[in-house]
């Protein structure tokens, strides 16, 4: 299944990197875990942003569950995340950068 995952634009460098994970370094250098142990997801493409990167996740093989903790803006789309598993960068494909900057993107699928 594909989905989308909206970020801001400076997390794009280490998603490169290291896909989208559950813990991100802190101010002390110490993993800083993710209050709900999830990455949230949309059925739908959002609209572009300023400063907000849309990323289409190819979801084929993870345990998707649908996110019912709220209901989303738009009733077209549905909410999903996964839980306690890391996102591979080769399930990643950057979609929009809107002030134009590619210069980290590298050719994904």
């Amino acid at each position: 299944m594909k989905l989308f995952h909206s970020t801001a634009t400076e997390n794009r460098a280490s998603i490169l990197e290291n896909g989208l994970v559950l813990g991100v370094p802190n101010a002390n250098g110490a993993e800083q875990l993710s209050i709900t142990g999830g990455i949230f997801f949309s059925s739908k493409r959002p609209e572009p942003a300023e400063q907000i990167d849309i990323w289409e996740v190819d979801t084929s093989g993870l345990t998707v569950i649908i996110d019912d903790t709220d209901v989303p803006f738009d009733l077209e789309d549905t909410w999903w995340v996964v839980y306690n598993q890391p996102i591979g960068t080769e399930r990643l494909r950057l979609l929009e950068d809107v002030s134009g900057d590619f210069s980290l993107v590298t050719q994904r699928g």
